[in-house]
């Protein structure tokens, strides 16, 4: 894990690779990492996206961010800020995941997002404007 512990007025946080997460976030990956991925469900239900987030980023098993990474898919029609944190987690998983069916699963969750976050997946991979190129889809 990238990052650094600092104390504010909530408690402590964590600044882990770009992002900030409760440090109770952090102890409850580190409590679920040798359980099976049903623990996301409830995750899920409350729509806890930032910490489905944190395990795609940060979990050592490929079996719970490859559940994540569809979770976050299904949270697809959550609040816009929501939206924004899921997409951003998954372009990462896409570019930055060592296992092939997390970043599968990241792409197909990337497109239950719709075409915006496609497109902002190829500016990121290609460093193109696809708003530039003709009718792509």
């Amino acid at each position: 894990m990238c990052g650094y512990t600092r104390a504010t007025d909530r408690g402590a946080t964590t600044e882990t690779c770009g992002q900030t997460v409760q440090a109770g976030v952090v102890d409850m990956i580190e409590e679920n990492s040798g359980r099976d991925a049903t623990f996301l469900y409830a995750l899920a239900r409350d729509g806890e996206t930032h910490e489905i987030v944190a395990y795609l980023k940060q979990s050592d098993k490929a079996v719970i961010r490859r559940r994540c990474a569809e979770l976050l898919g299904d949270l697809s029609d959550g609040s816009a800020h929501d939206d924004e944190v899921a997409v951003r987690g998954l372009i990462d998983a896409v570019l930055k995941d060592e296992n092939d069916s997390v970043r599968a699963r990241a792409i197909d969750a990337l497109y239950r997002h719709g075409d915006d976050a496609l497109r902002r997946l190829i500016n990121r991979i290609g460093d193109v404007d696809v708003e530039d190129v003709e009718q792509w889809s």
